[in-house]
């Protein structure tokens, strides 16, 4: 599934909305209601594991309108999703390392 990325909104690690003035790194060319696009790869505000600790320089995104999400809850399906995060193996294909 694929949708645009038009609807990102921006809010601090606390959760708080904030109204960007110009392009960052979370919302590119907001509207004067500070939504704008992504273009990055932001953490989602309404993700359990986001970065809520601060260590990130970067606010947090959140996307407005439906999405299949919405869909799903209003059927009653329970669902879940999983965002970003998949680290590349150091040493890809080597096997298991053996006991000395």
């Amino acid at each position: 599934m694929s949708g645009q990325t038009h609807g990102v909104t921006e809010f601090t690690a606390a959760g708080q909305p904030v109204k960007p003035a110009s392009s960052d790194y979370t919302v590119k060319f907001p509207d004067a209601n500070g939504v704008g696009t992504m273009t990055e790869d932001p953490d989602p505000v309404y993700d359990d594991c986001s970065n809520k600790s601060h260590a990130s320089k970067n606010n947090l995104a959140g996307m407005q309108g439906k999405n299949i999400g919405d869909l799903l809850n209003d059927k009653g399906v329970s669902w879940g999703w999983f965002q970003g995060g998949f680290a590349r193996r150091r040493r890809p294909r080597t096997p298991p390392r053996q006991p000395a």
